[in-house]
Order: structure tokens, then C-alpha cells, then sequence
């Protein structure tokens, strides 16, 4: 059986070394602010939905109703239980970076791995959501733009709307630490790309350019 460390190797190149790894803490990822939220929204619908489903056996409405109910019970049941599902998948979650990306390792029946290299990365930031801070441990999320592009149906009008995708380390230990380190690395990158080490000269004023008013 793969361990998560041969998971990570198996996706090296030739020369590439992991620079950090980490996992994220179990109790802050099960419960997100965005899962308890959907958690909150599942009983509501579930509620709703049993209700809907008891009126029609009770009433003349019948059966075809009560089967029309069922899956929007299921599809509650199934938002309420979102920290089981996510603890099934936990022991496939991984986060690292080497010298060369990012690599994201998840997957629920199976191992998933997103990769970002780092000449795609246009932002980063730290992010402490409230249950980061009611759990107490030190966690937070380090996300990342890599320009993905995700469309959403607009609510007030037709058709659709664009909004930037977010990948990211969630609930890691020491996220600020981190952060630091992947966006350093991630600078030295592409200004290795943009401008190679044997086309610098030893000296450059540039490098320490500091503003002045006018």
C-alpha cells in the first residue's frame, strides 16, 4: 500500500526536492466555517424536507410526493454528515512545495494530486477563519491564486459569472510561517524564469532602489 510520502516522491521530477510538507490539523478541517455553515443550511433542508414528506403521508397528496421527498432528505443527510465525509478522505490530504511547485494530495475512494507551478502563482494569503480560532491550535489556511477560472450561474439575471478559484493548504499548523517561505520561494522562481542568475550582474543599485517623494 502507497504511504503519503511515496505519494509525494512518485511525483518529483529528476533534481526536485520537497522544501516542506505538512497535513492539516483533524479538527479544524473537519469543521471549517464553510462546512459548519453548510452544516446549519443541511438540517434547516433536511427539516424541511421531512416535513414535506410526513404532510404527504398524512394527507391525500400520496405516495408519489412521499417519493419525490426521499432524495431531498438524502441530499440533506448527506450536507449534515460533510465532516464524516471529509474525515473518510482525511488520511489522503496532504500539502507540500518543493523547488519546482505546489502539490495539493486528496481524494475520498482515491488519491488525487493537483500540482501548481509556481511561475502560475499571482497571490497569496493567510487566512484565519473563526473556527481557527475556537479550536485554538494554531491553524489557519494558506490560499492561492493561480489564475483558475470558475463560472456561476448569476442569481438576478441570466447566464454566468467568473470568479477566481482558490486552492490552498487548510488548517495547517504555523500558517504564517508558511506562507512566508512558499511566497519566498515562489519569488526566487520567477525571477529565475524572468531573469536568469548567469545574466546578473554582481552588483545592481536596482536591488536596493528605495522610494522617494517628489
Amino acid at each position: 500500500m502507497e504511504t503519503q510520502e511515496q505519494g509525494i516522491k512518485s511525483m518529483l521530477d529528476k533534481n526536485e526536492e520537497i522544501l516542506w510538507r505538512g497535513k492539516p490539523v483533524l479538527l479544524p478541517y473537519l469543521f471549517t466555517s464553510g462546512t459548519v455553515f453548510s452544516m446549519l443550511f443541511g438540517i434547516l433542508f433536511t427539516l424541511f424536507a421531512l416535513v414535506f414528506v410526513v404532510i404527504s403521508m398524512v394527507t391525500i397528496i400520496g405516495t408519489p410526493m412521499v417519493c419525490i421527498g426521499i432524495p431531498f432528505i438524502i441530499v440533506g443527510l448527506v450536507i449534515v454528515f460533510q465532516p464524516l465525509i471529509r474525515y473518510l478522505g482525511y488520511k489522503n490530504v496532504e500539502y507540500a512545495f518543493s523547488n519546482r511547485r505546489v502539490f495539493i494530495r486528496s481524494g475520498l475512494w482515491a488519491v488525487n494530486f493537483k500540482t501548481i507551478d509556481f511561475d502560475k502563482i499571482n497571490n497569496l494569503y493567510v487566512d484565519i477563519s473563526f473556527m481557527d480560532k475556537l479550536f485554538n491550535k494554531g491553524t489557519g489556511n494558506v490560499m492561492i491564486d493561480s489564475g483558475e477560472i470558475g463560472y456561476a450561474r448569476n442569481m438576478n439575471r441570466h447566464g454566468f459569472h467568473a470568479f477566481t478559484k482558490y486552492s490552498g493548504f487548510i488548517a495547517i499548523e504555523n500558517p504564517y510561517d508558511v506562507f512566508k517561505k512558499l511566497k519566498e520561494v515562489a519569488l526566487d522562481i520567477k525571477t529565475d524564469i524572468e531573469y536568469p542568475n548567469k545574466l546578473r550582474p554582481n552588483e545592481n543599485p536596482g536591488y536596493k532602489t528605495k522610494y522617494k517623494k517628489s
